[in-house]
């Protein structure tokens, strides 16, 4: 797998299987050194971008876990699944599943039980857990941060498209928000409104009404945590979904961005860009990298 970030000149350079990356500022050295021939040239409008991080994981061997890696952080937890977010997930992330070799980032599953005891918010008490698989997310929270340009990913992606139980990601997370702490996420995703409305003003945790400017944040601003899926899949058998609305076929792939408050009119349905994509989904054999 590689990854490439680049911004145009009019923007700063600030830095900006589940693989996340995330929005916010931050600055430092991330184009890897093994990038050559890189190609910064719009096909479509000829603007130049300058390359600000790159990841080649030609290093083999590069470890994940927290505090090993300058750029990347592999979990060691459970998923949110204790609401919908978690989406009934049956495994449990673990660094050791995310490696490198031969240039590829390498997330891996396995069918390995895990348990350990956590806390149930609806329960509001302590209760045993278990997952009966383990995955990998990597996600560069805090560490590598992109503010804006184009993201470049080549991805070979795990399984089968007409089996299903894989959920493959690869999407951006704004900053406030941390993928899987259901603390830092609710009333936060995917929030992108700066305007007080007294009718939203309770699902908007940080919203343009509050007069306080405390925590380093400006009065009567709204903040929140976007979030732009740059590729999602769901594999299986071909057919209809149910409980969705518009209908969704599958096997699909969604490439979405997320933000609240949502479109009253004229939202966007299924079918091709800017809607869902699906039709063409297992139209190629995908393997496991």
């Amino acid at each position: 797998m590689t990854l490439k970030f680049a911004s145009a000149p009019s923007i700063l350079p600030a830095i900006a299987v589940l693989l996340l990356f995330q929005l916010c500022v931050t600055d430092g050295g991330w184009v890897d050194p093994d990038s050559q021939n890189v190609v910064t040239t719009s096909i479509i409008d000829g603007t130049q971008y300058s390359l600000v991080m790159s990841d080649e994981f030609e290093a083999k061997g590069r470890g994940f876990a927290d505090g090993e890696d300058s750029v990347w952080t592999a979990l060691d937890k459970s998923d949110d699944d204790m609401s919908a977010a978690g989406g009934g997930s049956l495994h449990f992330y673990n660094s050791t599943h995310a490696t490198t070799s031969n240039g590829f980032l390498n997330i891996s599953t396995t069918s390995s039980k895990t348990t350990w005891t956590g806390y149930n918010p609806f329960k509001e008490s302590f209760v045993d857990l278990e997952k009966t698989y383990k995955s990998a997310m990597v996600n560069s929270w805090n560490k590598f941060c992109f503010t804006g340009g184009i993201v470049e990913i080549d991805a070979i992606l795990p399984g089968d498209p007409n089996t299903a139980g894989l959920w493959p990601a690869i999407w951006i997370l704004g900053n406030l928000g941390r993928a899987t702490y259901e603390g830092s996420t609710n009333g936060i995703w995917p929030w992108s409104y700066d305007t007080c409305d007294r009718d939203k003003q309770h699902a908007q945790h940080l919203s343009g009404c509050s007069s306080v400017n405390h925590y380093g944040m400006n009065p009567m601003m709204g903040r929140g945590s976007t979030e732009i899926d740059i590729l999602e899949l769901m594999p299986g058998e071909k057919g209809w979904l149910p409980s969705t609305a518009p209908k969704i076929q599958r096997p699909y792939g969604a490439m979405t961005l997320q933000v609240a408050p949502g479109v009253e009119k004229n939202r966007p349905q299924s079918g091709h860009p800017p809607g869902r994509v699906g039709e063409h989904v297992a139209s190629r054999e995908r393997r496991a990298c």
